[in-house]
Formats: structure tokens, sequence, C-alpha cells
């Protein structure tokens, strides 16, 4: 984080340089939007664990995806309420780390429990009569204890990587970040790391070559033809 005696201790969020009209009808906007998901998430929780009837482990899933998405809206919005009401577009080096931290575990849980509720409805689908005995109530708690554990070793590691990453101050850099430059920057340490920089920004350079989109339009157009046939 430090570099030629310079640290950087917060980051520019350019995005939001918008008219204060147009701020304040974002602000209103989106904190409605934000009420209305934690009402609609919670209600959905209350709801689950109050009805007998919906003791079963696709709802017992569906009430920690609700969760979920309780907090991964709440690590977002506020700090995007707060840019937009105030006018503070920067964030400081701790706060982004712990967002991108909380925002990782939030969204890896998320990937980890959608394949627990897809493996829920295989079993359900094509086994039927195992199912009771197969989703057990201690089985649903180890497949979510099981999603919140895997997320948060990725999250550690993400962020770790992530924020090791030596951030030097520069006046016209700072003041024009892009997330190009960030991603040079997280891609310039070694030579696989380079390799993955150079794919990502030479692919669609070339994709936007005119002779390399018409070898792709003749492409997919043998491949309907050979379909047809």
């Amino acid at each position: 984080m430090e570099k030629n005696g310079t640290m950087v201790t917060e980051f520019i969020l350019l995005g939001f340089q918008l008219p204060a009209e147009l701020q304040m009808g974002l602000f209103l906007v989106f904190l409605v939007l934000y009420f209305i998901t934690l009402v609609g998430n919670l209600g959905m929780i209350v709801l689950i664990q109050r009805d007998p009837r919906l003791q079963t482990p696709m709802y017992f899933f569906l009430c920690h995806l609700s969760f979920l998405d309780i907090c991964y809206s709440s690590v977002i919005v506020p700090q995007f309420l707060e840019t937009l009401g105030t006018d503070k577009m920067a964030i400081t080096y701790e706060c982004c780390a712990t967002q991108f931290f909380f925002f990782t575990l939030c969204a890896s849980t998320e990937c980890f429990l959608l394949a627990v509720m897809a493996y829920d409805r295989y079993v359900a689908v094509c086994n039927p009569l195992l199912y009771a005995t197969a989703m057990t109530p201690q089985t649903c708690l180890g497949l979510v204890t099981g999603a919140y554990a895997g997320a948060m070793v990725n999250a550690v590691i993400r962020t770790g990587c992530t924020f090791s990453i030596s951030f030097c101050y520069s006046e016209d850099s700072y003041s024009r970040w892009q997330s190009q430059d960030f991603l040079h920057l997280c891609f310039s340490h070694d030579r696989s790391s380079s390799f993955l920089w150079d794919t990502h920004i030479h692919i669609p350079e070339s994709l936007r070559n005119k002779e390399v989109k018409e070898a792709l339009k003749k492409a997919f157009n043998g491949m309907k033809v050979s379909q047809a046939d």
C-alpha cells in the first residue's frame, strides 16, 4: 500500500459525479428500492418461520437466500446513498477493503447456496421416495454451513490477494482512475497474470477488427448450414 513514501488512504468514486438534482432524485429512488428490498425479504423470512406448512428444505434454503439478499443490499446501498446524499466522493482504504470482503462473502455464499438448492430440487425430482431420508434437517443445516464456510474462505483469500497489491498515488491517474488501470495493476506482477491481462485486453480489440468479425460470421453461418443438413 506504500510506494515512494506515499500511502494511499482513500479512493475517489468518479461514477457519481452527477448534477445535484439528479443525485437527489437517484437518492430517493434507491432509498425506496432499498426499503422495499428489506421489507420484502424480512417479510419472507418471518412468513417462513411462522408457517408450519413451510418447514421444508426448499423454504429453509429460501429463507437463507432472503437473508443473503438483505446482506447483499446492506453492503452496497448505504455507501451508495451516502455518496448521493452528501456529495462525498471518496471511500477510505479500510472501508473499501471491508466492503469488498463482505460483498465477496455474500456473493460467494449465494453461489454455493444456489448450488445447494439445485441439488435439493434434483433429489426431489429424481428420487422423490428417498427425499425425506436424503434431505434431513441435519443434512440441510450441514449444506448451508458448508456454503457459508466455503464463502468465508473464498472471501478471505480474494480480499487478501486484492489488497496486498501496492497502490501508488499519482495526481493524474488518481483523479481519473479507471477500472482498466486497476486490472492492469492487478495483473502486472507475474508472467501468468500478465498473460491473463494481455488476453483480457487484446481479445476485445481483436473482436473489434472487421476481418475477425467477418470470419466469425462465416463460421456461424457454416454451423447453421451444417445443422440444417
